[in-house]
């Protein structure tokens, strides 16, 4: 385990948020790198020259990898942009990478490390977003007005940094520990603290998906009594947060002294989140729309191709815009809808070895699930899964990096054949510290 802690290194400046002067890319031969890219590609370097490990990934990953060569050589030898085709298949890269170091590092003390890290990661990240909410500090990310309303002014700042879907995952697994009976919901309060703060001020319809579809996945998982029960608890506290914020918490907290921007976050909350479920809302929202828009010439760019797709580099849609612009830069190869963009690119055998890869474990652990930390990573793979509909998991950063550890870790708590799982610290870290 000499190198070992190039891997904690690698997730804390991958998620970790930090204001915007300090540089989190370099520029080497006109291509632009995130500094925990070559630090995912040294850990998985260093993950392979560990002792021979009972694990197998190669079975889940290699479909997918040898699919993802083909649709980009289809795509480079029919004539499409080699820096489109390497734009297209990065982060998938990656994704495997994540995929391979994890399940390499269960049950090592690498692992544990791992689990620290995320906790620091998480409250200097919860630190940073609150002062930047409350003082305006500029963070590297993406910053807006947390409103559905194009166009208005008015509101709190909705912040989505790298620490933002890091945030998701723990919840996620909080949420199946809890709901597996594992440990109470007041055990978990260092972790969900910093967790539900970066979450609540991305303001973000998407999170609600995974939560909602990790804590089925866990009760079904987990498939007794006690998980029933704890669900329904957690159940009546969730409930009762979202009843006070529907109807006007904030208006009650405006009498108290320094007590507005408080106010302000759950207002921006309520309306943004909550109220943008709403149908009529969601008929409306810019970015539903913006979406429709996509899956239809996404549509239509499978039809031309659907088995094994157009290759990757291909741009799907129109361009449009001011050079530099969104719109004609990214757009018209970027998909929100992450499935039918795989099938754009590579087709429904693109698609499949992918649900391989994925899919694959997460319905193995619902079937055979093992430990609760097996329960609890598989739920938020599903979370992930579930939210790559709208938002592409697999395809971001460093979302791409998470859900590849995610799946990793499925993989790796997999019981063995006499019954027992590989030994993971986490349960340990998860008793003694959660």
């Amino acid at each position: 385990m000499r190198f070992g802690w190039i891997v904690p290194l690698t997730l804390a400046i991958a998620c970790v948020a930090l204001p915007s002067f300090v540089p989190v890319a370099v520029q080497i031969g006109g291509y632009s790198f995130r500094l925990y890219e070559p630090l995912l590609i040294a850990s998985a370097v260093w993950a392979l020259t560990l002792p021979h490990s009972k694990i197998r990934t190669a079975r889940y990953s290699l479909p997918f990898i040898a699919v993802t060569i083909l649709a980009s050589l289809n795509g480079y030898f029919g004539g499409l942009a080699l820096p489109r085709v390497v734009s297209d298949t990065r982060q998938l890269a990656f994704f495997v990478l994540a995929l391979v170091v994890t399940s390499r590092i269960i049950g090592t003390p690498v692992e544990r490390w791992c689990i620290l890290s995320v906790r620091w990661v998480l409250w200097i990240s919860a630190v940073m977003i609150l002062l930047s909410s409350a003082f305006g500090i500029e963070l590297a990310g993406r910053s807006e007005v947390a409103t559905l309303q194009y166009g208005s002014t008015e509101g709190a700042t909705r912040l989505l940094t790298p620490a933002t879907y890091l945030a998701v995952v723990t919840v996620c697994i909080c949420i199946a520990l809890i709901t597996t009976g594992r440990v109470r919901l007041a055990a978990q309060w260092t972790w969900l603290v910093p967790a539900l703060l970066i979450v609540i001020l991305a303001f973000s319809r998407n999170h609600l998906l995974a939560f909602g579809i990790a804590g089925a996945f866990a009760l079904i998982a987990a498939r007794s009594s006690r998980s029933v029960a704890s669900s329904l608890r957690a159940g009546v506290v969730v409930a009762c947060v979202l009843t006070a914020l529907s109807f006007g918490l904030s208006n009650a907290l405006y009498g108290l002294p320094g007590i507005g921007f408080v106010a302000s976050q759950i207002d921006s909350y309520s309306s943004r989140v909550i109220d943008g479920l709403n149908p009529q809302e969601l008929d409306r929202d810019g970015s539903v729309l913006f979406r429709e828009e996509e899956n239809y010439f996404m549509d239509k760019s499978i039809e031309e191709a659907p088995v094994a797709g157009n290759g990757y580099g291909f741009a799907y849609k129109p361009k449009y815009g001011e050079v530099g612009s969104f719109t004609r830069e990214v757009a018209p190869y970027y998909g929100h809808n992450f499935y039918l963009w795989t099938m754009v690119k590579s087709g429904v055998i693109g698609l499949l070895a992918f649900l391989w890869m994925v899919a694959l474990p997460l319905a193995q652990a619902m079937v055979r699930p093992g430990t609760s930390s097996r329960i609890a990573a598989a739920s938020a793979g599903a979370g992930l899964l579930a939210v790559s509909f709208v938002a592409p998991m697999p395809n971001g950063s460093p979302t791409a990096l998470l859900f590849g550890a995610v799946i990793g870790a499925v993989i790796a708590l997999k019981p063995v054949r006499n019954g027992e799982s590989v030994h993971s610290s986490t349960g340990e870290i998860q008793a003694t510290h959660i």
